[in-house]
C-alpha cells in the first residue's frame, strides 16, 4: 500500500528575529556591550543586562563590579541602556573582613535629589572587635550622613561617586572621626528600587 501524501501548511507563521546591538550609556562612552537576538525592538524595551565592569572600561582592576543596564530606547538595529545599578563580588567583600574586626551589613532605600528611590547596601567594617553599642552607632551615624548626602546627588553623579570610592571615602572619614575607626566602608549593592 503506498502511503498518502500529507501537504502541512503553517497555521501560524513566525515573525523572523533580528539582532540588535546593545549600547551603553555615554557616562560609559557609549560603547558596545554585546548583542540581543529579539523579534521587533520593542520587545528589548526594560531588559535588563548584567556586564562585568573590567570589561567595558578594560581595566581588569575593576573585575569585581557587575553593572546592570536597562535598555530605555531603540533605534533602528540599536537598544540604548541606561545604568539600573552594580553588585560587588561576594568574595571580594569576604576577603575585606578578617579575624579581629566587627563587620556590619545595612540596608538603607533612599531617594536622590532627582527623586530617584534607591537601595543601597553598605558594609562596614571596623578595625578591631566592638559591641552592640558601638555597631549602633555606626549603624545611626551612617544613616544620618547617607539621608544627608544622597539627597543632595542626581542619580548618575551618586553612581560615579561611588564607583570611584570618592562617596565610601568621605563617609569612612566621617564615622572614624565620630564614632570608631574603621577599617573600611563598602558599597556592596547599589540599584534603583
Amino acid at each position: 500500500m503506498a502511503k498518502a501524501k500529507i501537504n502541512r501548511k503553517a497555521t501560524s507563521r513566525k515573525k523572523k528575529k533580528s539582532w540588535f546591538s546593545i549600547v551603553s550609556p555615554k557616562s560609559f562612552g557609549s560603547v558596545e556591550l554585546g548583542e540581543s537576538l529579539s523579534q521587533d525592538a520593542k520587545s528589548l524595551i526594560d531588559k535588563k543586562f548584567v556586564m562585568n565592569l573590567g570589561t567595558i572600561v578594560k581595566n581588569m582592576k575593576k573585575q569585581n563590579i557587575n553593572v546592570s543596564f536597562v535598555v530605555n530606547e531603540t533605534k533602528e538595529d540599536k537598544a540604548y541602556t541606561e545604568v539600573f545599578g552594580y553588585k560587588l563580588e561576594p568574595s571580594f567583600v569576604k576577603r575585606m573582613a578578617r579575624k579581629g574586626k566587627s563587620k556590619m551589613d545595612n540596608t538603607f532605600t533612599l531617594k536622590t535629589k532627582d527623586n530617584v528611590s534607591v537601595i543601597l547596601k553598605m558594609v562596614f567594617i571596623t578595625k578591631g572587635k566592638v559591641t552592640r553599642g558601638v555597631r549602633t552607632s555606626v549603624y545611626n551615624t551612617s544613616k544620618d550622613y547617607l539621608e544627608s548626602s544622597v539627597k543632595k546627588q542626581s542619580f548618575e553623579k551618586l553612581f560615579d561617586d561611588l564607583l570611584s570610592q570618592n562617596f565610601q571615602i568621605g563617609m569612612k572619614k566621617e564615622i572614624s572621626k565620630a564614632v570608631y575607626p574603621l577599617a573600611g566602608v563598602i558599597a556592596r549593592e547599589f540599584k534603583k528600587k
